[in-house]
């Protein structure tokens, strides 16, 4: 089973194989899932615009970055083809019932962990930021490491570095059917073995937070 915890708890005991999703798949899916299985947005109009520091860009870093000054420069990469859009696509799609292909660019920051994700967003029907924010704080309520910050309010990643914990803001946008969602996690725990380690935990029927508070 694919498993975001927040979303295959109930789940997971019936499965020997759990596979975890990518650093930047976990950023995008926990705002967005609810939205869509809401259908609260306009699943047409994606656009994600990630940052990473450069412990998310793997073992060959200096390889794929070889003429560029990495530590002081912010560098766009997979442009178009980043092997986590076909991830966000097919997870969406899923839940959508329908083919989603979002607009997705990530860049690499002189930092050396956290993501940041930049979610722009064209509401459906009367859907404003304000319903979005309530339907997210109420979705969320009983998720412990997810935390739905101050409506309306920057976000960044050093509130959840060396946590396993996604933070998430629903900002305002100037025009009125249009929002930003900001998603901030540490890539490496969260994104990666912190994620592992609350799978195993409820598949294994143990308390969701041993290990990671």
């Amino acid at each position: 089973i694919y498993a975001i915890t927040e979303f295959s708890k109930n789940n997971l005991d019936k499965y020997k194989i759990i596979s975890c999703p990518g650093c930047y798949p976990t950023s995008v899916q926990i705002p967005l899932i609810p939205l869509i299985k809401k259908k609260l947005i306009n699943t047409k109009n994606i656009i994600i615009d990630s940052k990473s520091g450069y412990s998310g860009a793997g073992k060959k870093i200096k390889q794929k970055f070889k003429f560029k000054n990495l530590f002081n420069s912010v560098s766009a990469y997979g442009i178009g083809s980043h092997r986590h859009m076909i991830e966000i696509d097919q997870e969406l799609s899923k839940i959508a019932n329908n083919k989603i292909k979002v607009s997705f660019t990530p860049h690499l920051i002189p930092m050396f962990r956290g993501i940041l994700s930049t979610i722009y967003l064209e509401t459906r029907g009367k859907n404003n930021a304000e319903k979005i924010y309530k339907l997210l704080k109420s979705y969320h309520k009983n998720n412990f490491f997810v935390k739905i910050a101050k409506y309306n309010t920057a976000i960044g990643t050093g509130e959840v570095i060396n946590t396993n914990y996604c933070k998430i803001s629903v900002c305002e946008n100037r025009e009125k059917n249009k929002i930003i969602i900001i998603s901030a996690i540490d890539n490496l725990i969260k994104g990666g073995s912190g994620q592992a380690v609350q799978n195993m935990n409820v598949a294994f029927k143990m308390k969701e937070t041993l290990g990671l508070i």
